[in-house]
């Protein structure tokens, strides 16, 4: 407000200032005010300059932080998926008779694709699990499909090989997930690994929970789904909510801010010019 009212001084003052110098008739009150009211704007300036260099600055150290974790700083977002199977239920004696089930998550979204969440819980019985995951965001309306499964393969390397390569990113102080594997499933049930060159043997399809990506989304929203086995029956419960997203109009700001910065120096230079002009005369 206070360089609106400068600029505006020194607009007003400055056609009379130069006809007075022009007739050599120069009212020494209204050059030591043009003096003061120019030397003011010039320190109001490049104050403003400094506000819109630090917030140039920080939202830039954002957008080059998820950038460097490979991170989307304008189209990713942060997922949690919360699911439970109630282990009392008579369909859950697993595919195993003999032993608890080694279970993961497989993660279907419509418009993006399929994805193995990599993590496994071996010997389950029906506790919580909370995953946090990255992913694209996902569009309004959107299907998605989460594949609860019980690993039936007879050796640890594959899972071993999952576990080392999977990428834990920290978002904010409180925010950390892991990005999820992009996956083929085959005809025969097998998942190919698209990125590690590896194939999971056809694992026991205990359960999955299917809904739509909210029409109307904002950072969060939430989706709450039945776990729905072979038979048709309720065997779990599984909500899947979105709880960070990046800032879509982050590239603009940093922009918008980079500008701001650049005009106040700029003008804060004219205005020490045009102080020099004075001062000289």
């Amino acid at each position: 407000m206070k360089a609106k009212i400068l600029f505006t001084l020194i607009l007003i003052f400055l056609p009379f200032v130069q006809k007075s110098y022009a007739q050599n008739k120069v009212d020494k009150i209204l050059k030591a005010v043009m003096k003061i009211a120019i030397g003011a704007g010039a320190a109001e300036s490049f104050k403003r300059s400094d506000v819109a260099n630090s917030v140039y600055k920080e939202k830039d150290a954002i957008f080059q932080s998820l950038k460097s974790q490979g991170l989307d700083p304008i189209n990713g977002a942060i997922y949690s998926i919360y699911f439970s199977l109630n282990n009392d239920a008579s369909s859950l004696y697993w595919a195993d008779l003999f032993s608890r089930p080694d279970i993961f998550a497989k993660v279907q979204i419509e418009g993006q694709g399929s994805y193995l969440i990599p993590n496994i819980y071996q010997n389950y019985s029906g506790q919580p699990i909370l995953e946090i995951i990255l992913t694209k965001k996902i569009k309004p309306g959107s299907r998605i499909i989460v594949h609860i499964c019980d690993d039936d393969s007879l050796s640890n390397t594959i899972w071993n090989q999952i576990l080392q390569s999977r990428i834990d990113y920290k978002v904010t102080s409180t925010i950390s997930c892991s990005s999820m594997v992009r996956i083929d499933v085959q005809g025969s049930g097998s998942i190919r690994l698209l990125d590690h060159h590896a194939v999971i043997d056809a694992p026991d399809f205990i359960a999955s929970a299917e809904f739509s990506a909210p029409d109307s989304q904002g950072e969060r929203w939430v989706a709450d789904g039945k776990l729905i086995d072979s038979s048709n029956r309720n065997v779990g419960s599984l909500q899947f909510a979105q709880f960070w997203m990046a800032d879509p109009q982050l590239a603009q700001e940093i922009a918008k801010a980079h500008s701001e910065w650049i005009f106040w120096v700029v003008f804060g230079g004219v205005l020490i010019f045009i102080s020099i002009f004075f001062y000289k005369n």
